[in-house]
């Protein structure tokens, strides 16, 4: 499971490079997304939010479901939270969906620059290099950060898909500035869902 942990800059701004260029982000205290293992359809989620708590004290059910309407399975629930996921009543979130196999990771939602746009992170960053030899001299760095799997996703303009494993001390977006940051990558962002 990823932990809840946001990329900064020093002044406690959270950001990833576009283009080579900072996009500021603004976390969404009330949300998070929450990445399954497999699609659930609306009836399924819902469910896995009334297991996480029992209480109805963590999750607002009735505002992240306010319909009864079945949705398309999905691999994500954009959940609202009553309090806050960064002060929840003392609960740890993290360790709390830890405790559910059917949940790949968790990640806050952000609201972008662009209006009405909230975004959030998956497992999964795309990087860019001319380096010849990735990515087989960068298995040190890829053992580092956690890095479980590298597909050429574009042959044509060799962009790569990384992904991380469930237990990471880093998220996409730390991982993806990082890479970038080392001066070695064209580009490095993570997948934004």
């Amino acid at each position: 499971m990823t932990s809840i942990i946001e990329s900064t800059d020093g002044k406690n701004q959270v950001y990833y490079y576009n283009e080579g260029i900072k996009e500021f982000l603004i976390p969404l205290e009330e949300r998070l997304l929450i990445g399954l293992k497999s699609q659930k359809g609306r009836s399924d989620n819902f469910q896995l939010l009334k297991d996480l708590d029992p209480q109805s004290e963590i999750f607002d059910i009735e505002k992240t479901y306010p319909d009864q309407v079945d949705m398309v399975p999905s691999k994500f629930i954009n959940a609202d939270l009553k309090n806050g996921w960064k002060s929840n009543k003392g609960y740890d979130i993290d360790s709390l969906l830890d405790n559910n196999p059917a949940i790949e990771f968790i990640s806050p939602l952000y609201k972008s620059n662009y209006p009405d746009v909230i975004i959030g992170l998956t497992l999964d960053l795309f990087v860019k290099t001319g380096d010849k030899e990735f990515p087989g001299n960068y298995e040190k760095l890829f053992e580092e950060y956690g890095i479980v799997d590298v597909k050429l996703f574009d042959p044509e303009t060799n962009v790569y898909l990384l992904t991380l494993g469930e237990k990471n001390d880093y998220s996409a977006l730390e991982i993806a500035n990082k890479l970038y940051e080392t001066g070695k990558f064209d580009f490095a962002t993570p997948q934004l869902f």
